[in-house]
C-alpha cells in the first residue's frame, strides 16, 4: 500500500515489479516479458535443505549498485499448490476453490552491509496441511519501490534432504 501510494489494503492477483497488473490475462506481452528480459540487478545463490518438519534456508544476495542497495532486502517464501477452500460466506459460498503457489510461510532479512551483501538463514516449518509441489522462492527487492532485482525458486524435490 505504502509502496504504491494506495489509500486502501487489497489483494492483487499479479504484480510486476511491485506494480499491480490487472490486465495480465488479457495481455500476454508488455510489463511481464519487459521484466523479465531486464538484466538481474543482484547477484542471488540459495540453498534449501528440507528435513521432515522443516526446511533449512540459507540465502547470499550482493547487491553491486549502491543507489539500490540501501534499501535492497532478501525475502524468503515457502510455497506450495493443490491446496482447496470450501467457502461459508460471500459472493462465493458454497463453491470449493482451488488455490495453487499459495505463501505459506514468508521472512524478510535485514539490510546489506557496505559491501551490498545480504546473508539470510532462516528454519521455515513445514505446514501441517501440505499441499503439492512445495518450493522456496527467494528474491532480492527494494523496500521503497517495490522493485524486484533478482529471484530464485528452488523446487523442494530437487534439493538435497537432511
Amino acid at each position: 500500500m505504502r509502496a504504491n501510494g494506495a489509500t486502501f489494503v487489497y489483494t492483487p492477483q499479479v504484480l510486476v515489479q511491485g506494480r499491480d497488473f490487472p490486465g495480465w490475462q488479457q495481455r500476454a506481452d508488455g510489463p511481464i516479458e519487459a521484466a523479465a528480459g531486464r538484466p538481474a540487478r543482484a547477484m542471488l545463490e540459495a540453498n534449501a535443505t528440507p528435513g521432515h518438519a522443516s526446511v533449512a534456508v540459507d540465502v547470499r544476495a550482493t547487491v553491486d549498485d549502491r543507489a539500490l542497495r540501501d534499501n535492497a532486502r532478501v525475502f524468503v517464501a515457502y510455497v506450495d499448490s493443490a491446496l482447496h477452500s470450501d467457502v461459508r460466506a460471500g459472493e462465493n459460498r458454497g463453491v470449493r476453490l482451488s488455490h495453487d503457489h499459495v505463501v505459506r510461510s514468508f521472512h524478510r532479512s535485514g539490510p546489506a552491509d557496505a559491501n551490498g551483501v545480504i546473508v539470510f538463514h532462516v528454519d521455515l516449518s513445514r505446514p501441517v496441511e501440505a499441499g503439492a509441489s512445495p518450493s522456496i522462492v527467494a528474491f532480492v527487492q527494494r523496500t521503497s519501490t517495490g522493485e524486484v532485482l533478482q529471484t530464485l525458486p528452488l523446487p523442494l524435490d530437487r534439493c538435497a534432504p537432511r
